[in-house]
């Protein structure tokens, strides 16, 4: 864990989704896989997905399923509307969220996953309550790693880099570079395979490996 010395709330928090708020992960396997066996592709290879987690939308389809993408999305879709209501918080995110919610900081997501998912999930969790700006795959001009989506949600919410105090949390190199380019600090939440290795490229604000620890830091400021 790491945590700095700091004696003051941000004024806003931006998250990635998929890993970060929810956990997805497996789901979103399953369903590439089921994806897989209905285009008569071989499924993918234990973990192999983790390679593929968090990265651009469209990225993801051309590398896993190249001339079939147009397909694979479609049916990829339509599993995903039928089953996301598997998708749980992630522990210990929604008594974070609420001690940053009690304590008027502005709190947004910001994710390469299409809208019609987010909202969704979003209503299904009980998380909209919460997270009032959300900026989606295609939205902006250009997802992340770049920093088009980020600056968009921070404009929606009538704040400023230069002014306002703004993290932005997520678990994979995608969210790290997205707050870099950015010009914002970064949150890394631990436990992706290459932790160790994105540290020490990234150099995080704050890392952390649980919202146990996380929101206790938070309360400590």
């Amino acid at each position: 864990m790491n945590y700095p010395e700091i004696n003051k709330l941000p004024d806003a928090i931006f998250w990635d989704w998929d890993g970060t708020i929810v956990d997805s992960y497996q789901l979103l396997n399953d369903t590439h896989n089921y994806t897989l066996h209905k285009l008569g592709m071989p499924d993918l290879k234990e973990g192999e997905f983790r390679n593929h987690f968090g990265k651009e939308r469209l990225q993801i389809f051309s590398s896993i399923y190249k001339d079939k993408k147009k397909e694979a999305i479609e049916i990829f879709q339509n599993s995903i509307m039928e089953n996301n209501h598997m998708i749980k918080p992630i522990d210990g995110i929604i008594e974070v969220m609420t001690f940053l919610h009690e304590n008027n900081v502005t709190l947004g997501v910001v994710t390469n996953k299409r809208r019609c998912y987010v909202e969704k999930e979003l209503a299904h969790t009980g998380l909209d309550k919460f997270l009032p700006i959300v900026v989606c795959s295609t939205e902006a001009p250009q997802d992340k790693p770049y920093a088009d989506p980020l600056i968009m949600a921070i404009e929606k919410a009538g704040l400023y880099i230069q002014k306002h105090e703004i993290w932005y949390a997520g678990d994979t190199e995608t969210d790290l570079a997205c707050a870099k380019n950015a010009g914002c600090k970064s949150v890394f939440l631990k436990g992706h395979k290459d932790t160790q290795k994105l540290l020490m490229e990234y150099s995080p604000y704050i890392s952390f490996d649980n919202y146990s620890s996380f929101k206790d830091f938070l309360v400590a400021i």
